[in-house]
């Protein structure tokens, strides 16, 4: 059974709060802006393609992220890649995804909650990812390329790893 989900609330952020741009850092050293509202980074779109999640859930097998976008447009292929470290680390790939109400959810496979799985969940303070969206649409066969920026609290990382560890600093 499937215990504690922890989402990126992209879609909770009010519309009414003023947007910031904060800077992200992806493989290794490139940099990219993002707009944030309440530390929050605010969803990526593109052509009709909106990423509505990239969150975190905890069960029985581990530590589970699921993805969700949003489009009225067919995908033929869509590919879930986290780019926060030096290299791309690939997380979904969906040769055949499916719509339900123009919303798909990716789930990357289960890695145990340990720190050689995992090691940022338990680094002290929150920790800053990006993931790569390609998105291949069926119609056209355009390549949609969309970052997302998500980042998880110390509070969050904490209750998942019951370290101290992750809410210091």
């Amino acid at each position: 059974m499937k215990t504690l989900i922890f989402a990126l609330a992209l879609l909770a952020v009010p519309a009414t709060s003023r947007a910031a741009t904060q800077e992200f850092t992806i493989l290794g050293d490139q940099k990219i802006k993002a707009e944030v509202k309440k530390g929050v980074p605010l969803p990526a779109e593109k052509n009709g393609v909106r990423i509505e999640a990239a969150a975190f859930r905890t069960g029985g097998d581990g530590l589970e992220f699921g993805f969700m976008l949003t489009t009225r447009r067919a995908p033929s292929k869509i590919v879930v890649e986290d780019v926060s470290g030096s290299h791309p680390v690939l997380m979904v790939e969906d040769l055949a995804p499916v719509l339900k109400k123009d919303l798909w959810l990716g789930v990357a496979k289960a890695m145990p909650i340990t720190a050689a799985a995992v090691p940022w969940l338990f680094e002290r303070g929150s920790t800053s990812k990006v993931f790569r969206f390609t998105v291949t649409l069926a119609d056209t066969k355009e390549v949609l390329v969309l970052l997302q920026p998500a980042v998880y609290s110390a509070d969050a990382k904490q209750v998942i790893t019951g370290s101290q560890n992750a809410k210091k600093g």
